[in-house]
């Protein structure tokens, strides 16, 4: 038996590649590791390293005898993982690529070193270079190439098997519905969905997406008998909430447990789940690997994928929900009126304002701004901390609790991030000696950061620590954290990292949470899009306080999130083929 540890160890010592980074190799090529690090080290660009590092370990540990080649396919190679690790593109345009390679070996590079460095990698399958349907050449790394072609045959095979069907007791169903008034367009998702094996519920906040899918589980059980019903998220708190509106008609799990992906995002089932219905809820989060694994793992008589056509993407590579739509290949239907509305209240009317791209205007049709509802305090970058500190200690005055306020910014590092808000604001409202070496405390608001299956925390839930044991200044050794009304967790001191302070956090973290009062940060345009400001706006159920520039903030609404994806075109081309 291969001993990976002693492999791992003897990597890090070696090489002085991080342990986790180590770890990964070490499993993946076993007693070859050594092997590829000094042959063929550019392989190591799969991982998340630095360039530098990678660049360092070929010109000290390659015995290749041209290294400059080593060194321009590590390049190529981390070119492409890098974009889709930062932009979530499954692909780089051919002109576009080849600026970032140049640019990262920071050195003239022979054009024929060039070619045949890619060639090569061509020759070995670790890239792929294909022409768009308007002859644009995409080059992708192996591994998203394949997931982006397994998925399209995935897919199109399910399509390919949808039968419209034509029930009388669907239409009954629907019309003799009683529990609560449906909209028409609320009437038609259920059918759709019904009526197919295969289809989308389009819809913002406020729409009635939930309602639908309650409605959906009481007809599948009726009309056909289906019993095996499962609500998947991509989060435990969007699952969460599905679950509790439907009032458990359903089980519910994440992705991640129900397929019984491991921390490596390996799954260890080989059978296939048989299921009657999944619904997937927020769609729009989940990437490409995380559909193949899911849609190869399933044996499924109905699917319906839930979400939001305006949010923000997955985290991970791919745009699927919004490819989904876009092939107009999948029954769907769009929810467009705003149901869940208190009389007066203009968040939810303002956020469908900036789904479709209006901004704070002086014409009539611009964003509402109104007191205590919906506001805009323009400040200058140099005192956004400082307005949302006087921002917050106005709304404790007025009775409102610091937990149910969340401050969310388009980024974690840097100043008016994430971090920098979160120190300032625990200075002011939480301070104590030692918070360097223990970093939480007591009474601090704080967010899981990672499913603990075993305490069952989701990535995402917020709670508040009631008590610590340990020293300050040497560091927490537990830590006893409220979430909601009355689940009370401990973490241990190897645990506690997966707790991190959240009176402010990013707006991507909050997408599938709400709060009662948001206070967006509006600052660097460069990082704002629509969607970002889009989900921003709409996670705040009783008021929105946005601060810093408007003009950063029209300007955001200019730019729309579009990853590249072959996705649409592939779904498209195999049902042509196949109709043909």
């Amino acid at each position: 038996m291969i001993d990976s540890i002693k492999i791992k160890e003897k990597i890090i010592r070696k090489y002085s590649i991080s342990r986790e980074i180590a770890g990964d190799i070490a499993e993946d090529y076993l007693e070859s590791s050594v092997e590829v690090i000094e042959k063929k080290g550019y392989l190591i660009c799969h991982y998340d390293m630095e360039f530098k590092e990678i660049e360092n370990i070929i010109n000290k540990y390659s015995n290749n005898i041209d290294k400059e080649i080593d060194l321009i396919k590590a390049s190529i190679i981390y070119a492409i993982e890098d974009d889709a690790k930062k932009n979530g593109n499954v692909f780089m345009y051919y002109d576009i690529f080849e600026k970032r390679v140049k640019k990262l070996l920071a050195k003239k590079v022979i054009k024929e070193k060039f070619h045949k460095a890619l060639e090569e990698l061509k020759s070995e399958s670790e890239i792929i270079i294909e022409n768009d349907c308007n002859g644009n050449l995409c080059v992708y790394v192996s591994r998203l190439y394949r997931g982006e072609v397994e998925l399209s045959n995935a897919l199109t095979e399910i399509i390919s098997n949808n039968n419209t069907i034509n029930d009388e007791r669907i239409e009954k169903f629907i019309n003799g519905y009683a529990e609560i008034k449906l909209e028409k367009k609320q009437k038609e998702a259920i059918a759709v969905a019904l009526k197919n094996n295969i289809s989308i519920i389009n819809g913002m906040a406020g729409t009635g997406k939930t309602t639908v899918i309650k409605v959906i589980i009481k007809a599948m059980k009726k009309i056909f008998q289906f019993n095996k019903i499962m609500i998947l998220g991509y989060t435990g708190k969007s699952v969460q909430r599905a679950m509790e509106v439907t009032n458990l008609e359903a089980e519910g799990n994440t992705i991640h447990r129900f397929l019984g992906i491991d921390e490596k995002g390996r799954i260890k089932r080989n059978s296939k789940i048989k299921l009657d219905v999944l619904i997937l809820d927020e769609s729009s989060m989940v990437d490409i690997t995380l559909m193949n694994m899911l849609l190869s793992s399933i044996e499924c008589s109905k699917i319906i994928f839930t979400g939001d056509y305006g949010q923000l993407p997955s985290i991970k590579e791919g745009q699927i929900f919004k490819d989904l739509i876009l092939s107009k290949l999948i029954p769907t239907v769009k929810l467009e009126k705003i149901i869940r509305q208190k009389e007066g209240n203009i968040i939810l009317e303002n956020s469908k304002k900036i789904n479709l791209g209006i901004g704070f205007e002086e014409s009539a049709k611009g964003l509402k701004e109104k007191k205590k509802q919906f506001e805009f305090e323009e400040c200058e970058t140099k005192d956004i901390k400082k307005k949302v500190i006087k921002t917050i200690e106005g709304l404790i005055k007025n009775d409102i609790d610091i937990y149910d306020i969340k401050v969310m910014s388009a980024i974690r590092e840097g100043i008016n991030g994430v971090k920098d808000l979160n120190k300032k604001i625990i200075d002011e409202f939480n301070p104590i000696n030692g918070r360097e070496v223990s970093k939480l405390a007591v009474l601090d608001n704080v967010m899981a950061v990672k499913n603990n299956y075993d305490k069952n925390i989701f990535n995402g839930e917020n709670g508040i620590i009631i008590r610590t044991e340990g020293d300050n200044f040497k560091g927490l050794k537990k830590v006893k954290v409220k979430f909601g009304e009355n689940k009370i967790v401990e973490y241990n001191d190897d645990e506690i990292n997966e707790l991190e302070l959240a009176y402010a956090t990013t707006i991507h973290k909050m997408q599938g949470s709400e709060v009662p009062v948001a206070i967006i940060i509006v600052d660097n345009e460069k990082v704002l899009t629509r969607e970002l400001l889009y989900v921003a706006v709409s996670r705040a159920k009783e008021r929105v306080i946005m601060i810093g520039n408007k003009g950063a903030f029209n300007n955001g609404l200019k730019v729309t999130v579009n990853r590249n994806s072959m996705l649409v075109e592939r779904i498209q081309d195999s049902m042509k083929k196949r109709m043909a």
